[in-house]
C-alpha cells in the first residue's frame, strides 16, 4: 500500500528505532497518552454534490475532510489551537463511489512530550459494505502540527500496528527537517527549534 522509500514495508526498523521504540515502552511518561485513547472519527453518505468528472467523490473533499478532523483531534490532544505546520504524505488506495458509507478516523501517531510542540495526526478514510460490515482503506493523510505556546504530552503505542505507524511518523519528522522550499528566489529551511522538534 505504501511505495514510499521510507516505509517500513521497505526498508525495516533500524537498531537505533527498536532501540528508541523499547525505551519509551520501558519508561514511559507518566502524562503520556496512549495513541488509541486519542482517536476520533465521524462516518457519513457520499452524496453526488461531491463528485468529480469520473463520478467519483472529489479527492479534495476528502482532503478537506480530513484536514477538519485532523485539527479537531490535535484540538482535543494538545488542548491549545494547533497550527498547521505540513500536510506529509497523501496516500490514495482507491476511489471512493457516490453512495457510498465513508469512514474517517484520526489519531496523534507521535508526539515526543515536553519541550517540544509539534506531533503528528494520521487520517484513515475506509468505505463500508453495509451488507457484509466489511470495509476497505481508500485513502491515508498525514498532518504536522504544532502549538505556539504550550509543549505537548507524549504518546506511547501499545500495539505493533501503533509502533510501525509511531515509526513512520519519526521517519517522515527526519524527512521534512531537510525539506526545503523557493519562494522568491530564496531558500527557506524549516528551522526544528523554531516548532519544538
Amino acid at each position: 500500500m505504501n511505495s514510499n522509500k521510507n516505509s517500513l514495508v521497505n526498508s525495516p526498523p533500524t537498531v537505533q528505532e527498536f532501540g528508541a521504540l523499547h525505551n519509551l515502552l520501558i519508561h514511559p511518561d507518566k502524562a503520556a497518552l496512549k495513541i488509541g485513547d486519542t482517536k476520533l472519527g465521524w462516518t457519513k453518505v457520499c452524496h453526488p454534490q461531491v463528485r468529480n468528472i469520473h463520478n467519483k467523490v472529489f479527492g479534495g473533499y476528502l482532503m478537506k475532510e480530513a484536514f477538519e478532523l485532523a485539527y479537531a483531534c490535535g484540538r482535543i490532544f494538545s488542548r491549545a489551537r494547533p497550527l498547521l505546520l505540513a500536510q506529509d504524505l497523501v496516500q490514495f488506495v482507491k476511489p471512493v463511489e457516490i453512495g457510498s458509507i465513508l469512514n474517517l478516523n484520526a489519531k496523534v501517531v507521535r508526539s515526543q512530550g515536553s519541550p517540544h510542540r509539534t506531533f503528528q495526526v494520521s487520517v484513515e478514510a475506509s468505505v463500508m459494505d453495509p451488507v457484509t460490515g466489511h470495509s476497505d482503506v481508500t485513502n491515508v493523510f498525514h498532518f504536522i502540527f504544532y502549538t505556539e505556546s504550550m509543549p505537548v504530552r507524549n504518546v506511547i503505542p501499545q500495539t505493533y500496528l501503533e509502533a510501525t505507524e509511531y515509526l513512520m511518523a519519526a521517519r517522515r519528522q527526519e524527512s521534512s527537517l531537510s525539506f526545503e522550499r523557493v519562494s522568491s528566489g530564496q531558500r527557506w529551511l524549516i528551522d526544528p527549534e523554531q516548532h519544538g522538534y
